[in-house]
């Protein structure tokens, strides 16, 4: 409840040109938590990011664990 709290107001978004370290993106395109499009703003904005795709939802890391852990 506490981070769900958190994260309503947090938005981060205009800092994301800021990030300069190796990014991996991994995220699933049925995720209804945390819409796609966020994961297709963080690839745009964060330099030389990498983003990999799963079908799925927001658990898509359980359900597909082995092309998860491949990925990582």
């Amino acid at each position: 409840m506490r981070q769900q709290k958190a994260s309503q107001n947090y938005d981060a978004t205009n800092r994301l040109h800021e990030v300069h370290a190796p990014t991996l993106i991994l995220h699933a395109k049925k995720d209804k938590l945390a819409p796609y499009e966020f994961a297709e703003k963080m690839h745009d904005e964060i330099a030389g990011s990498k983003m990999i795709t799963f079908k799925g939802g927001h658990t898509f890391l359980f359900w597909r664990q082995k092309e998860f852990l491949a990925a990582v």
